[in-house]
């Protein structure tokens, strides 16, 4: 051809036998009659900014794929950044989002100050957290854990600001458990945010995140100290097990890490954590650099005790009380579970009743009303008593005062409902 330049990337094995990823690029002398006579270039050793590169394009599917929603904005507050997690909580796309303040895709309410205030006390302090009441796309209420920290410019200008949002909504609702006086058992709890480290296994260091004194209460060490600070306070019988996990992981060749165990936090407290982890390898599988991020996931675990041993206190009154009482799905309508009080009232065994719905309780020519009333009523968390005809198994008629009650049962919300015959009561009353 005629051209005057060259370039090509290709991968380049030095006299040492290490692969280095090279940018040749040269220029063609030619003579008056366009015959190439000499060819001038230079090779540059692109193997460092192509690991840099690597290494940033995992941090940034870090950054996608953390369950919080990380969002950036600029000196004006327009988003600039606008992460996976952010899409799922807000309901907003990133192409939606990015560019536009954040005040008009944030709706934000404050326990007691206004957000001149906090935003003042942001830029004072360069960081803010705490809970704030934020509302999604189709402006439902989320509780949300806040984190933000302030960017400057290299004159130490505000040049913007980086928020990692939690929503604990689905923690502070209150768990509800009815008995036949109606009781109400309520259960909530927040969940903090990640500490983040990034480790050098060829370096023997270990670079942890702010979180790491914010969550765990030790000062942040120094990279070189930052592996031994974290080996020395896994708990002593968690210790080998965890040790011996990531060495495997390491060894195996995996690409990721995740375990769960005991850690010492620095006030003598001991935090459940869910650890994950990046595993970064080069081109031969030596690994370059190991990402992760530790979650503190001890009030889960306490409340998943505390959860059971409520359940276990509920499903007693629940199986011995007299009232008659049964859960149904709320969108099937099908029984989930029913006392022993209900069979006895009605005559069906409990295998018959879980192959039926609760319309078939009512009378025919009533059930499409009270399909109608049941889908209002679901709108709210309980509902008052009612009064309805219902068939016993063996065609008897029935005047039955109902009430309902969300309940959380098999891990879903669904419907508990307390059924009470007053059909003497009310002849006593006609008769009267």
């Amino acid at each position: 051809s005629d051209e005057s330049y060259w370039e090509e990337k290709y991968r380049f094995i030095n006299r040492s036998g290490e692969i280095h990823f090279v940018l040749d690029q040269g220029y063609i002398f030619r003579d008056d009659n366009g015959k190439a006579v000499k060819m001038v270039g230079a090779m540059i050793d692109q193997t460092e900014s192509r690991e840099s590169e690597e290494i940033l394009s995992s941090q940034a599917q870090l950054l996608e794929d953390i369950s919080d929603a990380v969002i950036a904005t600029d000196e004006s507050m327009r988003i600039t950044s606008w992460n996976r997690a952010a899409e799922m909580m807000y309901g907003w796309s990133e192409q939606e989002a990015v560019g536009q303040p954040v005040d008009s895709i944030l709706e934000t309410t404050y326990d007691g100050e206004s957000g001149e205030d906090l935003f003042n006390e942001l830029i004072s302090r360069n960081e803010w957290s705490g809970e704030v009441v934020q509302y999604n796309r189709v402006d439902e209420p989320m509780n949300i854990i806040s984190s933000i920290r302030v960017i400057t410019d290299h004159e130490g200008n505000f040049d913007g600001t980086v928020a990692v949002n939690k929503d604990i909504t689905a923690l502070k609702e209150i768990q509800k458990r009815l008995t036949y006086e109606q009781k109400r058992f309520e259960y909530a709890t927040l969940v903090v945010s990640d500490a983040i480290w990034d480790a050098i296994p060829s370096e023997g260091s270990v670079w942890w995140s702010e979180g790491f004194e914010t969550h765990y209460k030790h000062d942040v060490p120094d990279p070189d100290a930052g592996f031994e600070l974290w080996k020395d306070n896994l708990h002593p019988d968690d210790r080998d097990s965890v040790l011996q996990d990531m060495k495997h992981a390491e060894d195996s060749g995996a690409d990721e890490w995740k375990h769960e165990y005991r850690f010492c936090r620095g006030d003598g407290t001991v935090a459940t954590v869910l650890d994950r982890a990046l595993i970064l390898r080069n081109d031969a599988g030596d690994i370059v650099r190991i990402i992760g991020s530790m979650n503190d996931i001890t009030i889960q675990k306490e409340a998943e005790k505390e959860l059971k041993r409520s359940e276990e206190q509920y499903r007693l009154l629940y199986e011995q009380s007299p009232l008659p009482m049964y859960i149904f799905d709320k969108e099937t309508f099908k029984f989930l579970s029913v006392n022993e009080a209900l069979t006895d009232l009605f005559g069906y065994s409990e295998e018959e009743f879980l192959d039926m719905t609760i319309f078939d309780l009512f009378l025919p020519d009533e059930q499409e009303m009270v399909r109608d009333e049941a889908n209002r009523n679901l709108k709210k968390s309980q509902s008052g008593f009612d009064v309805w005809r219902q068939k016993t198994k063996d065609g008897t008629i029935l005047q039955c005062e109902i009430s309902g009650s969300d309940i959380y049962f098999r891990e879903n919300q669904q419907r508990l409902v307390l059924t009470l015959d007053i059909t003497e009561q009310r002849k006593a009353d006609e008769r009267a």
